[in-house]
């Protein structure tokens, strides 16, 4: 935190707008995984804001898709809805996170239990996501929306791509294989769901991820007491939500990235290059 600081007060003195930008980026991104959520709000609305004044949008994109995950993380729906509409007006169509804020946005409808419509987008992203590592996370969630919408063949097709990458990147392994967990679960595989929930805990354990060897555990319990899974939620504004599936079909349509080998945050060394928002 004081190296972030640090930065911050040398390029305010600097007038180095930009690189006091990126300070304030990653100065919220460790505030937000520590769970402190609102100490890192405020911090990235005061990117967003310094950002929107000196007319730099790319970096207030980047604030807005921050700030969709703390709504995710906190589970607040229209907050990150409002932030999705926001990040995704203000991204230049060639920027390299344009994908991630489509499956940060898919891992929000999952949290809500609006399987098609993660699907939706998850599947527009299959093409588009390419780096093995990444396909990890975006895969394991579409085998959980599968699942959710009782898709048996997309479900059975991510799972088995998902099996063949965690055995090279384990990075988001445990995240994928809850999913699998997850999906499972909503088609009733009882058997393959406590196989994956089980392999979940065992690799967070060994990667020392308490948050998803806690998840892991629970999700155990809720199997072998045979909780069904959650059922598909109407959304509360169903027209709204389409026209917003539509605009994100645009973009990543016209997205022409110049390369995809890394996520694309213009700040990935303050805040890093995975997906900014955790999976479900």
């Amino acid at each position: 935190a004081s190296w972030y600081q640090r930065a911050y007060g040398l390029a305010v003195r600097a007038r180095n707008r930009k690189e006091g930008i990126y300070a304030l980026l990653g100065y919220g991104a460790l505030l937000k995984d520590f769970g402190r959520h609102e100490e890192a709000r405020r911090i990235y609305d005061r990117a967003a804001r310094a950002a929107k004044r000196t007319r730099r949008l790319r970096e207030a994109a980047e604030a807005q898709h921050d700030l969709l995950c703390i709504a995710a993380e906190v589970g607040d729906y229209r907050e990150a809805e409002r932030r999705a509409r926001l990040a995704l007006g203000m991204y230049p169509k060639r920027h390299g996170r344009v994908p991630f804020l489509l499956a940060d946005f898919a891992f929000v409808l999952i949290g809500h239990h609006h399987f098609s419509a993660a699907f939706l987008l998850l599947d527009e992203l299959s093409a588009a996501i390419d780096l093995p590592r990444d396909q990890v996370l975006m895969l394991g969630s579409l085998a959980r929306a599968a699942g959710g919408t009782q898709n048996r063949a997309r479900y059975e097709a991510a799972r088995e791509a998902v099996e063949r990458l965690t055995a090279t990147y384990e990075e988001f392994a445990a995240a994928a294989l809850v999913n699998l967990a997850e999906g499972a679960r909503s088609l009733g595989e009882w058997d393959q769901a406590e196989k994956y929930a089980a392999a979940a805990r065992e690799v967070a354990h060994r990667r020392r991820d308490r948050l998803l060897e806690h998840d892991a555990a629970e999700l155990l319990e809720r199997i072998a007491a045979r909780q069904p899974a959650p059922t598909e939620a109407e959304p509360a504004n169903p027209e709204r939500l389409q026209a917003l599936l539509l605009r994100f079909k645009t973009k990543l349509h016209n997205w022409k990235a110049p390369h995809q080998t890394r996520s694309g945050a213009s700040h990935d060394a303050a805040a890093g290059t995975q997906p900014q928002c955790p999976e479900p």
